[in-house]
């Protein structure tokens, strides 16, 4: 059966529960594993959010849009800056690209952060050890965001990143939950 509005708040409650009690079990951990339990609860704690916020925006009354006037160059830029120091830690070196010195447009600066940091792992994950560069370009009055990873994709692979030949299936084992792509793809809609 399909899982219903409860069930599914339960569930993100309870996880919230224990990502809290993880976090505060941490200090007890010896420090040469501690970078592999920070690096799963992170990935615990984005796929929660990135749950619950693709709910919330299938609702009415869910997450609010809030547009309002941000440079979209120093969004990138901040991004950029959150992002370098954890991945260079994998191997990935992000570099960003000629961004425009600023490019003012509508949008919600929290919900476009998001969609940065989805297309940012993602990209990350298919550049494995390499560089990884965000470029920013003008387009009339929008703005294009650009994530190419350091080695290119065969059409087969880009297909399976963004979820093309499977129909929003369940995804293979080692790929993601392939929320991630769906809930940056809300996101630009709205």
């Amino acid at each position: 059966t399909a899982v219903t509005e409860p069930q599914l708040d339960g569930a993100l409650r309870q996880m919230r529960t224990y990502l809290a009690q993880m976090q505060l079990a941490a200090a007890d951990i010896p420090l040469p594993n501690r970078g592999m339990f920070w690096k799963s609860y992170h990935q615990m704690f984005r796929l929660m959010d990135n749950l619950d916020l693709l709910r919330q925006l299938g609702q009415p009354g869910g997450a609010a849009l809030e547009p309002t006037a941000l440079d979209l160059t120093a969004l990138c830029r901040k991004v950029v800056q959150s992002c370098t120091w954890l991945l260079k830690q994998t191997g990935v070196e992000l570099t960003y690209d000629r961004l425009p010195a600023a490019l003012l447009v509508p949008g919600d600066w929290a919900l476009l952060e998001r969609v940065l940091l989805e297309l940012i792992a993602n990209g990350a994950r298919w550049t494995g050890q390499g560089t990884l560069k965000l470029s920013l370009r003008r387009l009339g009055t929008r703005g294009v965001v650009t994530v190419t990873p350091g080695r290119g994709l065969p059409r087969q692979r880009l297909d399976e990143l963004l979820r093309r030949e499977s129909g929003y299936g369940i995804p293979r084992p080692g790929t993601g939950a392939g929320i991630g792509i769906p809930l940056a793809e809300t996101i630009v809609k709205l």
